[in-house]
């Protein structure tokens, strides 16, 4: 992908550590990639490595229309966005692989309260989160309970257990009243 076609405009998430970077074009990725090191990027993501080496990038979440980077100096943010904006650009303009596959998901096996749940986060909850930057990854339900794991600008984020339990809980249960609770991990 030519970096000089590729527009990235930036947005602001509720997360003030977290900028979203938005694209013209979509990426060549499936799904939320989510990297909290650069050590798991090195092994995964082109992308998310040379992002990494900014400094004061903490966390990179990479999907097909953009991409959320959580920084660890609010102080900095400014001179970071424009390297991560260079940094963007000069990946792509090098190579199109963005992500590479995983092996493992991490989900448990789906039953039918399994495919319930992920038919809601996928239909209702994720789109929300993506708007704002972030992303939901389900774990497992067990006892009753849905473990989840929150990502891009909903990590860390401030509002994230009220978007949990006021948002996501609530719209499951709206379906699933069996559901008691939920977790992030």
């Amino acid at each position: 992908m030519s970096a000089v076609q590729l527009e990235i405009n930036l947005e602001f998430t509720p997360n003030p550590m977290t900028l979203k970077y938005v694209f013209s074009q979509p990426l060549k990725v499936e799904g939320s990639n989510y990297y909290l090191s650069k050590e798991e990027a090195e092994k995964y993501s082109p992308m998310a490595n040379r992002l990494f080496d900014v400094d004061t990038v903490g966390a990179v979440m990479i999907c097909q229309e953009f991409i959320s980077v959580t920084y660890s100096d609010r102080n900095t943010m400014r001179e970071a966005h424009e390297a991560v904006i260079n940094a963007i650009k000069e990946q792509l303009e090098a190579c199109d692989t963005v992500c590479l596959p995983r092996e493992d998901s991490g989900v448990e096996d789906a039953d039918e309260m399994v495919t319930k749940i992920q038919a809601i986060i996928e239909s209702d909850i994720r789109p929300s989160l993506a708007a704002d930057g972030g992303d939901i990854n389900f774990i497992r339900y067990k006892d009753s309970i849905v473990y989840v794991t929150m990502m891009g600008a909903c990590s860390g984020c401030p509002h994230a257990q009220m978007t949990l339990k006021n948002g996501v809980l609530t719209r499951l249960q709206a379906d699933l009243p069996e559901i008691e609770d939920i977790v992030s991990i």
